[in-house]
């Protein structure tokens, strides 16, 4: 089946289960609960390597965000998915995750499913000019010692994506370095991290 079809099929079987979406959301223990998802699951992979998010709208009760985990040609493809939904009432779409308020403390599971407290409350950025309008985003976090490498990347991925949005974080940031303490250099330049959705757009 063609990515056209498939992307036809999905909005398809969208807009023939809403009663059943709208039952699951209502009430996550629903029996109903384990279709919806591996069928989202399943139409979504056929599209694409996409991931998929259903939480409430900002305008209207619910949203379906389906994302490009981070990936610039993914997210032209993404875009077209959503060019083709279907206007529904009670629904917003999205090509990929739009910036919301985030606690600057909050938890992250490692890589053995253990939750972990993060404190981004006292972390520091710089925007260090990459190629074009991209940046490289160095960011100080000395205060996570309990975290391992990969945990910490994830923190601060997840915090930055919430802050500016993917759709920016792809076009405008080019890597992510984390340290303990910036060097006096950088330290000088060094912004609050509450303040890059500011800093960036």
């Amino acid at each position: 089946m063609s990515s056209n079809n498939n992307i036809f099929a999905f909005w398809s079987w969208f807009e023939d289960n809403l009663g059943r979406i709208r039952t699951v959301l209502l009430d996550p223990s629903h029996p109903d609960r384990e279709y919806v998802v591996s069928s989202l699951d399943q139409h979504i992979l056929a599209i694409g390597t996409f991931t998929w998010d259903i939480e409430k709208g900002m305008h209207r009760p619910w949203s379906l965000t389906i994302s490009p985990n981070g990936d610039p040609e993914l997210l032209e493809q993404t875009k077209a998915i959503v060019e083709q939904a279907p206007e529904l009432a009670d629904w917003e779409f999205y090509p990929a995750h739009q910036p919301k308020k985030q606690d600057f403390a909050f938890t992250v599971y490692d890589e053995e499913m253990n939750q972990q407290a993060v404190d981004a409350n006292p972390w520091h950025y710089v925007l260090i000019p990459a190629s074009g309008r991209q940046h490289t985003l160095l960011i100080e976090a000395g205060n996570c010692p309990h975290l391992d490498d990969n945990t910490l990347y994830a923190a601060v991925n997840h915090l930055v994506t919430c802050l500016l949005g993917e759709e920016t974080k792809i076009h405008r940031i080019a890597d992510i370095e984390i340290v303990d303490e910036l060097d006096e250099e950088h330290h000088k330049a060094a912004k609050p991290i509450v303040q890059l959705g500011l800093g960036i757009g």
